[in-house]
């Protein structure tokens, strides 16, 4: 049997709150988003059993299989990352590299969300594991970077397997005024500096520890295998996420049609002996 979290991210199974396209819907319905605690396992399936929704399903290892190699679900996938990233006060800047920034009116989100709620610090750890091995391994680091630099102002996040140096003074104030420059405007989650553990925590799903890697995400190598949305043309990529299904999607709608179509003629000729 289909893994049902597949099923869910073809819109073909009905979770408790309703199909993938409906809780695609609640885009922007911050409170909406803030007070329900069933919808982020859905959207952001891992290898972890949720301390706070046992009857959520575990994504299993051909799920998570499926969502590296479909590029439907890959897709809709980024859109639930879109969603999530908007409700913190984000945005994807880029959806080939994972790039991330604050939102035109994010300040007050993100500090609502992750300075007033600190349950959203949790929902960030799901979504880095979540990341970790549905083909989106590349996003990771750029959504921790971002991070750091609203806490602390600065980015040290080093890329895997590479040693992390110190930052001197002078690049520490060369970074806060690019992103001053670029738009970011002050740090806005500063407060969370006397909280080190939340950063720290991030921190560890990129840190380029295995040991941490592994324990953070369960993620085998098969699981760092990357979406097949990074394999696709620029183009598509952009088409598909602008609502244009896929090539695999449109041929099996076809398919459908073209049984139906049969169906229904096979039916009339034969009620017509």
């Amino acid at each position: 049997m289909e893994d049902v979290l597949v099923q869910f991210y073809r819109n073909q199974y009905r979770c408790s709150l309703g199909y993938l396209r409906d809780l695609h819907a609640w885009h922007g319905q911050y409170e909406k988003l803030e007070v329900n605690h069933t919808y982020i396992q859905w959207l952001f399936p891992n290898y972890f059993q949720s301390q706070f929704n046992v009857k959520a399903p575990m994504l299993s290892k051909a799920g998570a299989r499926a969502f590296r190699n479909d590029m439907e679900i890959s897709g809709n996938y980024i859109q639930s990352y879109q969603l999530f990233l908007d409700f913190l006060g984000l945005r994807l800047v880029d959806p080939q590299t994972g790039e991330v920034g604050r939102a035109p009116d994010g300040r007050n989100r993100l500090y609502e969300a992750l300075v007033l709620r600190h349950h959203n610090h949790l929902r960030i750890r799901r979504i880095l594991a979540s990341l970790a091995v549905t083909g989106f391994e590349r996003y990771m680091m750029p959504l921790v970077s971002h991070l750091q630099w609203e806490i602390l102002g600065i980015n040290s996040c080093a890329l895997p397997g590479k040693v992390q140096r110190p930052h001197s003074l002078r690049r520490r104030v060369a970074t806060y005024f690019r992103a001053m420059i670029a738009g970011h405007g002050k740090p806005m989650l500063r407060a969370l500096r006397s909280m080190p553990s939340a950063l720290e925590t991030w921190e560890k799903y990129v840190d380029g520890d295995p040991h941490n890697y592994s324990k953070n995400t369960h993620a085998s190598e098969e699981d760092r295998v990357e979406s097949v949305f990074f394999g696709c043309t620029q183009q598509d990529a952009g088409a598909f996420l602008q609502g244009e299904p896929p090539p695999e999607s449109e041929r099996r709608d076809k398919q459908l049609r073209a049984a139906e179509t049969c169906g229904s003629c096979c039916t009339a000729f034969l009620a017509l002996r």
